[in-house]
């Protein structure tokens, strides 16, 4: 699942839920920083019709804010292996890259179609101006739990950690 923890001296407004059994996410308006926070949840075996209205309820939300403001930031563990998705740095910035191979149908005939789910993804960010932070591998060689936002200037440092008593995936500190 998803959670979202602030500081005593923060409040925060949820602006939406979304979980159909498979995906989540949470989305709050943290008012003392004037930013949206997203957090979301999306599994390995993820199918294209299960993290479709994630995508769209982010892009829902999203579009209704006024502009330049509030800063938007999205974190979570979307699971995209690198298979499907990989991380260059140009100038300090960090760029997706989605695979160029066609997904297999899964055997139910429904199809995970991971890689339309990436490209659906990194199409949003890039919709909103959304900067990737982490660059680090999260869990066995992967990249797989990621901070994005609208003002990367905004984010200092980013930490990843082993939280092997907990779980196999490292814990990402953003600064």
């Amino acid at each position: 699942g998803v959670c979202l923890f602030l500081r005593d001296d923060m409040t925060g407004e949820v602006v939406n839920t979304f979980s159909n059994g498979v995906c989540e996410v949470l989305i709050v308006h943290v008012h003392q920083v004037n930013t949206i926070v997203t957090v979301v949840y999306r599994p390995p075996d993820t199918k294209l019709a299960e993290f479709a209205p994630v995508l769209k309820l982010m892009d829902e939300v999203f579009g209704t804010l006024p502009t330049p403001s509030p800063t938007i930031t999205v974190l979570g563990d979307f699971n995209l292996p690198r298979s499907v998705l990989t991380w260059s740095t140009v100038d300090g910035v960090l760029h997706p890259t989605v695979a160029g191979h066609r997904d297999m149908a899964d055997h139910d005939g429904q199809g995970g179609l991971v890689r339309q789910q990436a490209a659906q993804f990194c199409e949003l960010a890039t919709k909103y101006q959304l900067t990737q932070q982490v660059g680090e591998t999260t869990r066995e060689g992967e990249i797989l739990d990621l901070i994005w936002s609208s003002n990367p200037d905004l984010v200092s440092t980013v930490q990843v950690d082993s939280f092997q008593a907990m779980t196999d995936h490292c814990v990402v500190t953003a600064t």
